[in-house]
C-alpha cells in the first residue's frame, strides 16, 4: 500500500507546485477575482434580494472560473510532459503509472481547492463588506462545488488519454459539463419515448448527474441536492471508475 501512495503523493506534490506557480493559474485566478468584485453591481441592482443575488452570482462565477481552470489542467497535465519528453524521465524512474496519474489527479483535485479558497475568500469579504455573513449553507455549497469540479477533472483525464490533442479534451469536457446538468431530464425524456430511446436512455446514464452537487439552489430550497454522504460517495465512483479507464489506457501507451 506504501509502495502505491507514496510515489503518487510525491507526483501531487510536485504537481501542485507547478500547477500553484503555472501563470495560467494566476490569470485565472485574477480573472476570477475581478470578475466577483464585478458582482457588486448585481447586488446593488437587486434592491430588495442583494443578499440572494450576491451569493448566487459569486458562487456561480466561482464555479465557472474552476471549471476552466479543471478542464485545462486535466487536459493538459499529461499531455504537456508527453510533449516536453518530461514524462520519459519520471517513469525511467521507480514511479509505477498508477501512481502517477493518480498524482496527476490529486494535484488538480488540489489546485481547484486552492482557487476556490482564494476566490471564496475575495467573496466572502465583500458579503461581509456589504452585512451578509457567510453562513454553514455558504460553504456547503463550495464543498458541493469543489466535488462537482473534481468529478469533471477526473472525466477530463479519462479522455485526455484517448484524444489527439488538450484542445479536443477541453471541447469534450465542457461538453460533459453541459450534458451533466440536464442528465435526469434526459433520461426521463428517453424513457418516455420508449423503443429506440432505451439505447438514448442507457447511453445518458453513462454520462454524471451534476445536479446532485447544486447545493447552492439550497441557499433557497432546502433539499435540492442530496446529502452530503451520498454526494461524496456518488463523486467517489465516478472517481475510481474514470481512474481505472484513464489507467488502463496509460498502461497501453508507449513511453
Amino acid at each position: 500500500m506504501t509502495s502505491f501512495f507514496s510515489p503518487a503523493l510525491r507526483v501531487a506534490s510536485h504537481s501542485l507546485r507547478l500547477h500553484l506557480r503555472d501563470r495560467f493559474f494566476g490569470l485565472f485566478l485574477l480573472f476570477s477575482l475581478l470578475l466577483i468584485y464585478s458582482s457588486l453591481l448585481v447586488g446593488v441592482m437587486a434592491v430588495y434580494q442583494e443578499r440572494r443575488a450576491l451569493m448566487d452570482f459569486g458562487l456561480a462565477l466561482m464555479e465557472l472560473m474552476g471549471l476552466a481552470f479543471c478542464v485545462y489542467a486535466s487536459a493538459t497535465a499529461v499531455s504537456s510532459e508527453v510533449e516536453t519528453k518530461t514524462i520519459y524521465l519520471v517513469f525511467s524512474r521507480p514511479v509505477p503509472r498508477h501512481s502517477y496519474l493518480l498524482g496527476k489527479m490529486l494535484a488538480v483535485f488540489g489546485a481547484a481547492a486552492v482557487l476556490l479558497a482564494a476566490t471564496a475568500a475575495m467573496h466572502s469579504s465583500l458579503l461581509l463588506l456589504r452585512g451578509h455573513a457567510p453562513d454553514g449553507l455558504y460553504f456547503a455549497a463550495l464543498g458541493y462545488s469543489w466535488l462537482k469540479l473534481t468529478l469533471i477533472s477526473s472525466l477530463v483525464f479519462a479522455v485526455s488519454m484517448f484524444t489527439t490533442s488538450a484542445l479536443s479534451s477541453m471541447v469534450i469536457g465542457f461538453i460533459l459539463w453541459m450534458l451533466g446538468h440536464f442528465a435526469p431530464e434526459t433520461v426521463f425524456m428517453a424513457a418516455q419515448a420508449g423503443g429506440k430511446g432505451s439505447l438514448l436512455e442507457h447511453l445518458a446514464r453513462l454520462i454524471p448527474n451534476f445536479q446532485l452537487f447544486n447545493f447552492k439552489d439550497a441557499l433557497d430550497v432546502h433539499g435540492a441536492a442530496a446529502p452530503p454522504f451520498m454526494a461524496l460517495a456518488y463523486a467517489a465512483a465516478w472517481w475510481a471508475g474514470s481512474y481505472g479507464f484513464a489507467w488502463a489506457l496509460l498502461r497501453r501507451k508507449e513511453f
